[in-house]
């Protein structure tokens, strides 16, 4: 797991939102140079869409999630 966010090539937050209607519909962040950017996107999303769901945050280097879902949601709040 990285903790600083200051390797690889980018990161970038997967999530989904339910619309309301029952369905989830799958979201990005921008590219971003840092974890704690990432985490500051997702934190804005939930802001914005108060039933975000399943965040993770993807190494753009290894094309695989930094930490499981649970873990990345702790840190929203």
């Amino acid at each position: 797991m990285l903790s600083d966010g200051n390797e690889g090539s980018g990161f970038c937050g997967a999530y989904g939102v339910d619309d309301n209607e029952g369905a989830v519909t799958q979201q990005m962040t921008p590219v971003r140079q840092t974890v704690a950017e990432v985490v500051a996107d997702l934190r804005e999303a939930r802001r914005g869409k108060r039933k975000l769901q399943l965040a993770q945050i993807i190494d753009l280097e290894r094309l695989e999630p930094i930490e499981p879902a649970p873990a990345t949601m702790a840190r929203l709040g």
